[in-house]
């Protein structure tokens, strides 16, 4: 099971997700993001409560950090324990880092 929390305080949105990040839950992580989304002028995500996340979960993280990129919106994340996770699966899969330019994410 997966919790998206999100808070809105103008210009930011806070977003906290908690729990597994992995195929299984990927559609509702997906709808829960939705909402906080909605003009969005610069995003805050906390994943210090993820507790595992696979390839399904990571091609999510990344679609989210493509997208806010190319919207010119500010991104910053807080990685907590699954930032290791997060560039392992990265590399083993070939596929660019998500949050390799955001705040709070050392290059």
């Amino acid at each position: 099971m997966i919790t998206v929390e999100q808070k809105k305080k103008p210009p930011r949105t806070s977003v906290e997700i908690s729990g597994k990040l992995t195929f299984a839950e990927v559609s509702e992580l997906y709808a829960g993001l939705k909402p906080a989304l909605q003009d969005v002028k610069r995003l805050e995500l906390n994943l210090e409560n993820v507790t595992g996340i696979d390839l399904a979960g990571y091609q999510l993280l990344l679609s989210l950090a493509k997208t806010l990129k190319e919207n010119k919106v500010p991104l910053s994340v807080v990685p907590g324990t699954c930032r290791e996770r997060i560039e392992k699966i990265g590399n083993f899969a070939g596929l660019p880092q998500p949050f390799v330019n955001a705040e709070g994410w050392d290059a």
